[in-house]
């Protein structure tokens, strides 16, 4: 079964992520529970984000995010009604594990 968040969890996931990747800001070690955290963490991975906001954790354009669903390149998404599509986090989180980075030329 696939939980969707609330608005406001899922906003402040989302902020969190952009903050860190466009500031380089490290992660504040979290004071709570390993088994809460863990938790939690389970319940981020099985999120469901809409287009736009599958798109912003990528940091992709939402057109580009498009292209790529178009084209089969990103992860399946699942359909909420005949018209909405949503993408598990966690299969965007394994997506992103497993691209493969160009290597830089010196």
């Amino acid at each position: 079964m696939t939980t969707t968040c609330s608005k406001s969890s899922r906003s402040r996931l989302l902020e969190g992520i952009a903050a860190k990747s466009f500031y380089g800001r490290q992660a504040e070690p979290c004071k709570e529970s390993t088994a809460v955290n863990s938790q939690r963490s389970d319940l981020t991975h099985h999120c469901v984000l809409s287009t736009a906001e599958a798109a912003a954790f990528l940091n992709f354009s939402i057109p580009h995010f498009r292209r790529l669903y178009r084209s089969g390149d990103v992860p399946a998404p699942i359909h909420l009604s005949t018209r909405k599509l949503g993408w598990r986090m966690g299969d965007l989180i394994d997506w992103i594990a497993t691209r493969q980075t160009r290597p830089t030329t010196d």
